[in-house]
């Protein structure tokens, strides 16, 4: 007798795994990014955007985050899928891992948010710093993250300001919001 349940979710738990990949590519991305507008060699701008620098850190910290969570990323992109076991007795020779894989999916999309908010605010102190006019769409962003984050006016702590941000970027509606106001982001 041969029993099928049609539950076998492998085909989610490649898709996550494959999901997660991507993440860790763009969290990458995003930390080089925050690397070179931090970086006065680069940008032009000053060391960590710090107001005074040599006395002031700046975004120095965020940086810091940026790299810790991107190297939490990097544990999070081993597939899932690879981590079969037989369980049951031997009922289930092969498990798809498919809630394990939706569960690191679900944790990488959180520690991605963290970086591209740390991103986004060392952005908007950017743009403060800089006479480049950002396009409209870029500055309905810096003014989303400005409805929440103020202006760094000297060293403080960023956690909660980073909070705010993530928590932000995790609740969809916030970009339904600005692509209401803005026309829709290119895809």
């Amino acid at each position: 007798v041969v029993s099928q349940g049609n539950f076998h979710g492998e085909v989610l738990a490649l898709t996550a795994d494959s999901m997660v990949a991507s993440i860790f590519e763009l969290g990458s991305i995003s930390e080089r990014r925050i690397d070179q507008i931090l970086d006065p060699a680069r940008s032009g701008l000053p060391p960590f955007l710090a107001k005074n620098s040599g006395l002031e850190s700046g975004l120095m910290i965020v940086q810091y985050v940026a790299g810790a969570s991107l190297s939490e990323l990097h544990g999070h992109a081993a597939p899932r899928t690879i981590f079969s076991t037989s369980t049951s007795a031997g009922q289930e020779d092969h498990v798809s891992m498919g809630a394990t894989a939706a569960w690191n999916l679900y944790q990488a999309t959180t520690r991605l948010a963290e970086i591209l908010a740390c991103e986004l605010l060392v952005a908007c102190e950017a743009l403060e710093l800089n006479d480049t006019k950002p396009s409209p769409f870029v500055e309905a962003l810096y003014n989303r993250v400005r409805s929440v984050v103020k202006p760094l006016d000297g060293d403080r702590s960023t956690s909660g300001d980073l909070q705010l941000i993530v928590n932000q970027l995790l609740d969809s509606s916030w970009l339904a919001r600005i692509e209401a106001e803005n026309g829709r982001l290119p895809r």
